[in-house]
């Protein structure tokens, strides 16, 4: 049957009008949302050509959520031309090399979970003088996010009035976050170390709040002269000081001074090292020089380093990438403990009704031609390894570098610490995301990688 002018005319009417309709549809690309959660964006100052040179007091950032722009938190960290850190504070801070101007080697810093939907361009910022849109894609799953920096010629309007993901007291060594509250040794002559005594993940993540932590441990044993003369070197021997610091809202760097602690108050073999501390991770770069000729002196090395627990440890599991079968931690070895896999980790979990920490440590490729890398677990109240706040050994995974001919050079390596909320087996691949799958910017229709770590 032949449809009539009429009802044909209709058809055709209502076919244009969806047609308009779908064409007039505000943009709405990946329309789940972006659950990367534990993850901070670093965005380099030469990916926002437009805005070289504005005042940093001049920046605002905002998502759009509902229809409104709202003000989230951020952070500039400023570098120098040569790339290193401006620090602000502390007794060596070099704050001084400060121009407060947005330069191509600064980075802007803000967490990913607090980008929000896709803005429509008919309704702009209010009072910006100018607008910068930055996009997140997740390259697992393709969801994604925005954010939009602004700068203004007037008075711009208040900061996001939220407390600081990461909050830290340099007089006190305390580090408190929604996460997790930690604190490092302050030792008796004053010098404001890296290795905390105290770690807790408090319950808004699933923990209880107590101290887990005995302290993290770093042991070298080093034979001089064909293994005639032992030398045995603990943390407490391997002095470090926080000698500047970066606190904001997003992050807080400290910069440590480390050195060997030799007679009359001597300081040998001095390096920095810069931890940096978010809300749910901690990274922790580190590099040794071995000078030229030391094969001549040192016959072979054992270094291992590792976090010894307390006892509100006890009744925890523990599991990581070679052994995924949890393991209890009860201060006794079991016969699954007494097996346990030496090679290599991925990562590794601590987790059960104290929370969770799940930590990973980066080898460069060529560490495996210079020494062997292990590891190995106790959990035995019965083997002390002074000093020690709670004697004996606690759910202690030690990663051991051993080397019969140390090579001279330069090693870095990389440990990274995350505080997983409410952590299930499974879980860890969110963590591992952050470097091994992390997000993408675009930004003026470039596409350029998220990096914790910046050259």
């Amino acid at each position: 049957m032949e449809i009539g002018r009429g009802p044909r005319d209709a058809l055709r009417v209502f076919l244009l009008v969806l047609l308009i309709l779908l064409s007039a549809r505000p943009e709405r690309t990946h329309a789940r949302p972006l659950d990367r959660g534990m993850d901070p964006v670093l965005v380099r100052g030469n990916w926002l050509e437009t805005f070289l040179g504005t005042r940093l007091e001049a920046l605002r950032l905002f998502r759009h959520q509902d229809g409104k722009y709202e003000a989230i938190r951020f952070q500039v960290d400023e570098r120098t031309p040569e790339k290193d850190w401006i620090f602000p504070l502390g007794s060596k801070n070099n704050g001084a090399e400060s121009n407060g101007l947005l330069d191509n080697q600064d980075v802007l810093l803000f967490m990913a979970r607090d980008a929000g939907t896709k803005a429509d361009p008919r309704n702009p910022l209010q009072g910006a003088a100018s607008v910068i849109e930055i996009g997140l894609v997740d390259p697992v799953g393709g969801a994604a996010a925005w954010v939009y920096l602004a700068s203004y010629r007037a008075e711009p309007p208040p900061l996001c009035p939220l407390p600081d993901y990461v909050r830290y007291n340099y007089e006190t060594e305390e580090v408190t976050s929604a996460v997790s509250y930690y604190k490092f040794i302050i030792t008796e002559d004053g010098l404001h170390t890296g290795f905390s005594d105290v770690g807790a993940i408090l319950p808004a993540a699933g923990g209880d709040g107590k101290n887990r932590m005995d302290r993290m441990k770093t042991r070298v044993q080093i034979r001089f002269f064909f293994n005639m003369i032992p030398l045995s070197i603990h943390e407490e021997m391997l002095g470090q000081d926080v000698v500047a610091y970066i606190k904001g809202p997003i992050r807080v760097i400290r910069r440590l001074e480390q050195f060997f602690k030799l007679p009359f108050g001597l300081r040998g073999m001095t390096s920095l090292t810069d931890l940096h501390l978010y809300e749910s991770i901690t990274i922790v770069p580190a590099e040794a020089n071995i000078p030229k000729g030391v094969d001549k002196v040192i016959s072979s090395s054992h270094i291992w380093f590792g976090a010894d627990l307390a006892p509100n440890a006890i009744g925890s599991l523990f599991r990581n990438s070679e052994n995924l079968e949890p393991l209890i931690i009860d201060g006794r070895m079991s016969e699954m403990e007494k097996r346990f896999s030496p090679k290599q980790d991925e990562w590794r979990v601590l987790y059960g009704h104290g929370g969770a920490m799940l930590i990973r440590a980066v080898f460069p490729p060529e560490y495996t031609e210079v020494m062997e890398i292990r590891q190995r677990y106790v959990d035995d109240v019965t083997v002390v390894e002074p000093p020690e706040s709670y004697e004996g050994s606690i759910g202690v995974l030690q990663t051991e570098m051993v080397s019969d001919t140390p090579t001279a050079g330069r090693y870095k390596l990389l440990v990274e610490v995350y505080f997983p909320p409410h952590y299930r087996p499974g879980d860890e691949v969110a963590c591992l995301n952050v470097r091994d799958n992390p997000l993408r910017i675009n930004i003026d229709g470039k596409t350029r990688i998220n990096q914790l770590n910046l050259d």
